[in-house]
Protein backbone atom coordinates (compact mmCIF):
# COMPACT_ATOMS: atom_id res chain seq x y z
CA UNK A 1 0.00 0.00 0.00
CA UNK A 2 1.27 3.45 -1.12
CA UNK A 3 1.92 6.27 1.14
CA UNK A 4 -1.17 8.67 1.58
CA UNK A 5 -0.74 12.37 1.44
CA UNK A 6 -0.57 14.63 4.77
CA UNK A 7 -4.08 16.27 5.63
CA UNK A 8 -2.92 20.03 6.15
CA UNK A 9 -5.30 22.41 8.13
CA UNK A 10 -3.11 25.77 8.22
CA UNK A 11 -4.89 27.54 5.54
CA UNK A 12 -8.50 26.57 7.51
CA UNK A 13 -7.19 27.63 10.83
CA UNK A 14 -5.62 30.74 10.09
CA UNK A 15 -8.69 31.95 7.78
CA UNK A 16 -10.97 30.81 11.13
CA UNK A 17 -8.87 32.68 13.08
CA UNK A 18 -7.91 35.29 11.95
CA UNK A 19 -12.23 35.41 10.98
CA UNK A 20 -12.75 35.28 15.06
CA UNK A 21 -9.91 37.65 15.65
CA UNK A 22 -8.11 35.51 17.69
CA UNK A 23 -4.10 35.65 18.06
CA UNK A 24 -2.85 32.42 18.24
CA UNK A 25 -1.37 33.08 21.78
CA UNK A 26 -5.54 33.76 22.60
CA UNK A 27 -6.54 30.46 20.33
CA UNK A 28 -3.86 27.99 22.30
CA UNK A 29 -5.46 29.11 25.52
CA UNK A 30 -8.75 29.15 24.42
CA UNK A 31 -8.25 25.05 22.61
CA UNK A 32 -5.58 24.08 26.02
CA UNK A 33 -2.79 23.58 23.38
CA UNK A 34 0.49 25.23 23.55
CA UNK A 35 1.40 27.89 21.49
CA UNK A 36 3.70 26.34 18.95
CA UNK A 37 1.13 23.88 18.54
CA UNK A 38 -0.74 26.16 17.00
CA UNK A 39 2.24 27.81 15.20
CA UNK A 40 3.18 24.23 13.81
CA UNK A 41 -0.30 23.55 13.00
CA UNK A 42 -1.04 26.50 10.68
CA UNK A 43 2.79 26.27 9.15
CA UNK A 44 1.49 22.61 8.26
CA UNK A 45 4.44 21.01 9.67
CA UNK A 46 2.42 18.84 12.28
CA UNK A 47 -0.65 16.71 11.78
CA UNK A 48 -3.33 17.09 14.32
CA UNK A 49 -4.48 14.11 16.17
CA UNK A 50 -8.65 14.22 16.58
CA UNK A 51 -8.58 15.78 19.80
CA UNK A 52 -7.14 18.46 18.65
CA UNK A 53 -9.49 19.35 16.10
CA UNK A 54 -12.07 19.00 17.99
CA UNK A 55 -10.61 21.70 20.47
CA UNK A 56 -9.42 23.97 17.92
CA UNK A 57 -13.16 23.58 16.30
CA UNK A 58 -14.61 24.62 20.06
CA UNK A 59 -12.13 27.47 20.62
CA UNK A 60 -13.34 28.58 17.20
CA UNK A 61 -16.93 28.44 17.87
CA UNK A 62 -17.52 26.49 15.31
CA UNK A 63 -19.46 22.98 15.04
CA UNK A 64 -16.86 20.19 14.73
CA UNK A 65 -18.57 19.03 11.25
CA UNK A 66 -18.01 22.26 9.83
CA UNK A 67 -14.63 22.16 10.66
CA UNK A 68 -13.90 19.39 9.00
CA UNK A 69 -15.92 20.17 6.30
CA UNK A 70 -13.89 22.89 5.77
CA UNK A 71 -10.50 20.66 6.30
CA UNK A 72 -12.02 18.63 3.65
CA UNK A 73 -12.89 21.73 1.54
CA UNK A 74 -9.48 22.58 1.34
CA UNK A 75 -7.85 19.07 0.74
CA UNK A 76 -9.66 18.56 -2.38
CA UNK A 77 -9.09 22.19 -3.29
CA UNK A 78 -5.55 21.09 -3.11
CA UNK A 79 -5.94 18.44 -5.58
CA UNK A 80 -6.74 15.26 -3.03
CA UNK A 81 -9.04 12.94 -2.00
CA UNK A 82 -9.31 11.76 1.99
CA UNK A 83 -7.38 8.47 1.66
CA UNK A 84 -5.94 8.45 -1.62
CA UNK A 85 -2.56 7.18 -1.83
CA UNK A 86 0.03 9.02 -2.75
CA UNK A 87 1.78 8.22 -6.14
CA UNK A 88 5.07 6.64 -5.55
CA UNK A 89 7.80 8.08 -7.58
CA UNK A 90 7.95 6.79 -11.37
CA UNK A 91 4.40 5.72 -10.77
CA UNK A 92 2.24 7.10 -14.19
CA UNK A 93 -0.50 5.14 -13.43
Amino acid sequence: MGKFHAVHIGNVLVRLRKQKLKSQEQLAEDSGLDPRTIQQLEGNHQQPLNDTLYSLAYALDIHPVEFFRLIHEEYCKNGHWPLQPAKEEGDLS
